[in-house]
């Protein structure tokens, strides 16, 4: 059996100091008043006083960024509201002039595809200018689906229209 050593006091001391020494602030003021010299110190103010100027310099590039995209954003919630009520206005113009060649239950589902479009039209309209750039699309992919869907099923193969 070996005798076991007693621990120096000195190290139990540190222990104590460096894990309940109070708040880091203090904790780093000790540590630095024992170092050698105020080099150390100097060369943390130092950094801290780089640091915040290129917190500074960063700040202010991104702020007139996210300016200008907010601008952007809302003027192309504006664009898509203009041409999503332009877009409403045509599908109520389709309706009318729904071929002659449609039987009845062709002319129908001509009717209701472009009823479709006038309705998701005027509602993305009314709520582009809220939405973000992710429910645009998604809105916009809807009013796309429903364009090639009735083109799909009445354009005329070699049609004066069957570049689109």
């Amino acid at each position: 059996m070996s005798a076991r050593r007693p621990t120096p006091v000195w190290i139990v001391t540190v222990f104590l100091v460096s894990s309940c020494g109070g708040p880091a602030a203090l904790r780093y003021e000790e540590e630095v008043e024992h170092t050698r010299g105020e080099a150390v110190h100097a060369v943390h103010e130092e950094r801290l006083r780089q640091l915040m100027r290129e917190l500074d310099r960063l700040r202010d590039e991104r702020l007139p960024k996210a300016l200008d995209m907010e601008v952007e954003l809302q003027r192309q919630g504006r664009e898509v509201e203009r041409v999503a009520q332009a877009m409403a206005e045509s599908a109520a113009m389709i309706a009318a002039a729904a071929p002659a060649r449609l039987d009845a239950d062709e002319r129908k589902e001509f009717l209701a595809l472009a009823d479709d479009l006038r309705r998701r039209s005027e509602a993305l309209a009314m709520e582009a200018p809220t939405l973000t750039p992710a429910q645009r699309g998604a809105r916009l992919a809807e009013i796309d689906t429903t364009c090639g869907r009735c083109h799909a099923r009445f354009r005329i193969p070699g049609g004066p229209d069957a570049e689109r």
